[in-house]
């Protein structure tokens, strides 16, 4: 099953593709996102809030071009899937971001309409959230933008 979110963001390409990498700050645009645990340059550990536990998920970067394209994976959750968020310059300072993932479900088909349901709101929130910020910080340099949120400096 697939989720798949756009949004026109007015922002340069390079700035909304380093906020999206920016893997440690991505809890303050993901609502359900508790943390994000850099383990290697590939693999994270991203803890999600749910009730009436954490849920802690690997999270396998497949490949990054810079500034156009990021590809993820989840093998080992209980619903494995793919994800890619492609980046598009547009005319002036506007970039177009597209998420898209793909879900296996495997016998759980049950739950795989509320699944997808809230990966979809998730998507659109953690949209919107990163258009937000980048705009309120286009101008600013990248180091900047990112003490104003907290993250941390790469």
């Amino acid at each position: 099953m697939s989720v798949e979110g756009s949004i026109e963001i007015d922002a340069p390409v390079d700035k909304v593709y380093a906020l999206y990498m920016d893997l440690e700050g991505l809890p303050r645009l993901i609502e359900p996102l508790r943390k994000v645990e850099r383990i290697s340059d590939t693999l994270t550990v991203w803890t999600w809030n749910r009730v009436p536990e954490p849920v802690r998920v690997e999270v396998v970067l497949v490949s990054a071009r810079r500034n156009q394209r990021v590809e993820w994976k989840i093998e080992r959750d209980a619903f494995p899937c793919k994800a890619v968020t492609e980046f598009h310059a547009l005319d002036g300072n506007r970039t177009r971001v597209v998420h898209r993932s793909e879900h296996d479900f495997g016998v759980f088909l049950c739950v795989s309409q509320q699944f997808i349901l809230l990966a979809k709101r998730v998507t659109d929130e953690a949209l919107r959230a990163m258009a937000k910020w980048a705009e309120a910080t286009a101008d600013e340099p990248l180091q900047r933008s990112r003490e104003l949120t907290g993250a941390a400096a790469g």
